[in-house]
């Protein structure tokens, strides 16, 4: 089985407008490096220089958000629900 990862309108164009991919569960870091492989584009996006979580990005797994400091090692086990959102701002 895998997790379904849902990714946020503001973000889609950046999955080839898809707002639902699955990947093989296992640790958080292993999962956007799943989908930084397929989309090149939203790696750069979601991830700073040194591959951590831009801090513009935030997770959930099972609609519970995930620590920022803790995002790249949470474990996502087979049939969660990740939604990777992008905090919007403006004035």
């Amino acid at each position: 089985m895998a997790a379904e990862i849902k990714i946020a309108s503001v973000l889609m164009r950046f999955v080839n407008n898809e707002s639902c991919v699955r990947c093989k569960a296992g640790k958080m870091r292993d999962i956007l490096g799943e989908l930084g492989k397929r989309y090149p584009d939203f790696s750069k996006r979601i991830l700073d220089e040194n591959g951590n979580l831009s801090p513009q990005i935030i997770i959930l797994v099972d609609r519970e958000k995930v620590a920022a400091a803790n995002v790249m090692d949470t474990i996502v086990k087979d049939g969660q629900e990740v939604v990777i959102l992008s905090a919007l701002g403006g004035g």
